[in-house]
């Protein structure tokens, strides 16, 4: 049996109190599992990662991170709880570079880890090699998704959403 690394029980979340957007939602990942949330335009699958991710306000049900709840933590701990979030818009810094944005997203990390990770992320990512002194903000839609994904993964989630 596979270890669950993140299991949301019940979720109720939304913008205004007593108006939940999310109304009893139920997700449990293993480790290593790839798992999508579908449904129509406004059903609140963003609001449902969102509240999973901190960034929406969670009335009722419980969010879990390797056994531990995580229900009521800050979005700004989720990193080093592990949890990554890509936003699907305004997920880069485009006045700034490609490395440097790569660099922002290592805070959590120790100073001597930095160089490697960055160069971790090239590898997986060699579109953004030729890019790395280009300003974030000049790069195609893809590119911006790719450095996106790179900044989530630079500090080894156990969970990406």
């Amino acid at each position: 049996m596979s270890e669950i690394v993140l299991e949301v029980r019940d979720l109720e979340a939304g913008y205004e109190p007593g108006v939940p957007i999310v109304r009893g939602a139920s997700i449990t990942v293993k480790k290593g599992e790839i798992v999508v949330v579908l449904g129509p335009n406004g059903a609140g699958k963003s609001s449902f990662i969102k509240a999973i991710a901190g960034l929406v306000p969670i009335t009722g049900g419980t969010v879990f991170l390797d056994g531990k709840d995580i229900t009521a933590a800050p979005a700004h701990t989720m990193v080093r709880l592990g949890l990554a979030f890509v936003p699907q818009t305004e997920n880069i810094f485009p006045l700034m570079s490609v490395e440097d944005n790569l660099r922002v997203a290592c805070g959590v990390l120790e100073r001597r880890e930095i160089p490697a990770r960055i160069e971790e992320m090239y590898a997986a990512f060699p579109d953004l090699v030729r890019q790395r002194r280009t300003a974030a903000g000049n790069l195609s839609g893809g590119q911006r998704q790719m450095l996106a994904v790179a900044r989530a993964l630079i500090v080894h989630p156990r969970v990406l959403v």
